[in-house]
């Protein structure tokens, strides 16, 4: 049975990258830490074309962005959005909530962490060595 681990808002403000430029994002608080995906990649992620990036959310100042974290994405079934950090952790929100608190119609939507599997019955993370591992032995 899956829980409920944090939440999700739009932020209230633009973020800064380390490139300087600012971004309209959205807010992940899972388990007490806040991770944020540019609404630019969430609306292409929404529409099934492509991963969203998540990165790390501090706040000094202003909020800044603090390099990627994980990966997400929206379901084969397109009910829910998909979120897995670099340690494999995987997380999800309903796609129709999602959409809500893009629009405005709702302040925020609960994050539901996927159950524990052990290793032998769940698959690699998206992201960290074995993307490492693909790409080196690809372009070597």
């Amino acid at each position: 049975m899956m829980t409920k681990t944090g939440f999700v808002q739009k932020g209230r403000e633009s973020a800064v990258d380390p490139g300087g430029k600012c971004w309209d994002i959205m807010e992940f608080t899972i388990s007490g830490r806040t991770y944020a995906v540019r609404m630019e990649d969430i609306r292409i992620a929404l529409l099934g074309k492509s991963f969203a990036r998540v990165e790390g959310l501090e706040r000094h100042w202003g909020l800044h962005l603090t390099g990627i974290r994980g990966l997400a994405w929206l379901s084969a079934s397109g009910r829910a959005f998909n979120i897995e950090l670099n340690d494999g952790e995987r997380y999800t929100v309903p796609h129709i909530l999602l959409r809500a608190v893009i629009h405005w119609r709702k302040r925020s939507a609960p994050i539901a962490a996927f159950p524990y599997y052990s290793r032998s019955r769940m698959r690699e993370p998206l992201v960290g060595s074995t993307i490492q591992q693909t790409l080196t032995t690809e372009f070597a």
